[in-house]
């Protein structure tokens, strides 16, 4: 199966600067696994000053997502996502700035 990811094909990443490599069709629902209070504070438990070491990651225990709930969950995670993505677009402190709140209603009034 092919992978794929955020990261640029060429990109370099060290030990401190971790990244998580799966199967395309797993990338949602990791992302909304470790986007979790729980998989935190599991990942918490692991490390030591807030370093991540290579493996913790990997070490940390996560529930067979294969199943209709983790499709749904990625499903949610992917809309939270976008939830997010076009509040910032009024954040001009955030990259997907495009307006600010206010220009971006299409009202005619400021009412």
């Amino acid at each position: 199966m092919k992978l794929r990811g955020c990261l640029r094909a060429g990109c370099i990443f060290h030990d401190k600067g971790s990244g998580i490599f799966s199967d395309e069709k797993d990338l949602l629902i990791i992302l909304a696994l470790v986007n979790s209070a729980i998989f935190r504070f599991l990942l918490q438990l692991q490390i030591t000053f807030g370093s991540y070491e290579i493996g913790v990651i990997q070490r940390t225990p996560i529930t067979n997502l294969s199943t209709s709930n983790g499709e749904q969950i990625g499903k949610l995670a992917l809309r939270i996502g976008s939830i997010k993505r076009a509040l910032d677009t009024a954040n001009e402190t955030s990259h997907v700035f495009h307006l600010p709140a206010l220009l971006q209603d299409s009202d005619d009034t400021l009412a």
